[in-house]
């Protein structure tokens, strides 16, 4: 079983302080127990996750002293263009029969200033049976989904896979609106009903 808990984006090395931690939706970023959570963020238990793309900001809290506020900030970083092999998340927006639409929000641990266009085709999927897969099953609009750009494609996308067991889905929320958790590479479960719904999910990193 695949278990929901961080994607790791960069390796933090528990030095979740340093403002240079970059973060994406549904990460891990503390504890309540230490930090109060601010902008960016949301409480799930005793555990505080990012809801957007950013970098973790500290400061003394005002209303819980001793404790940090913690912010995950919403800033562009360097000009990069993603390359033949780039590890890259990537946003859903439109599903077709033989792929799926996106937009490449980070390449290879750096913020892009702009989207670029991907694509996600049926073949690029997984490996093996890709004759049985259907688009909605892997993905649906608005999924966060890591992937390795395999062609610079033509003039209007990049072509990405998700051919791995650490690519696929790795935040998604349900149909009922709720964060959904990963149980298995092809299921999730809405954190709220119970219920469950078909992805392509990456298996989420043991660091």
């Amino acid at each position: 079983m695949y278990f929901l808990s961080i994607v790791t984006f960069i390796t933090v090395h528990n030095f979740l302080f340093m403002s240079s931690v970059c973060v994406v939706p549904g990460q891990h970023v503390g504890e309540i127990s230490i930090y109060e959570a601010g902008a960016g963020t949301r409480l799930q238990g005793q555990s505080i996750f990012a809801t957007r793309f950013g970098e973790i900001q500290t400061s003394n809290s005002i209303l819980n002293p001793g404790k940090l506020k913690i912010e995950v900030i919403n800033r562009k970083l360097f000009t990069q263009i993603p390359q033949i092999g780039s590890i890259v998340y990537c946003r859903a927006e439109k599903l077709f029969p033989g792929f799926a639409r996106t937009v490449i929000l980070t390449t290879d641990e750096t913020f892009l200033p702009q989207p670029f266009p991907g694509m996600i085709r049926k073949q690029d999927i997984r490996p093996l049976n890709t004759d049985e897969l259907e688009i909605q099953d892997c993905f649906r609009p608005g999924d966060i989904i890591r992937s390795r750009v395999i062609s610079l494609g033509d003039s209007h996308s990049f072509y990405l896979s998700t051919a791995g067991v650490d690519l696929g889905v790795v935040y998604a929320t349900s149909l009922d609106g709720a964060p959904l958790e990963a149980i298995a590479w092809n299921e999730m479960r809405c954190s709220a009903t119970g219920k469950l719904e078909k992805r392509k999910v990456a298996k989420p990193s043991s660091s």
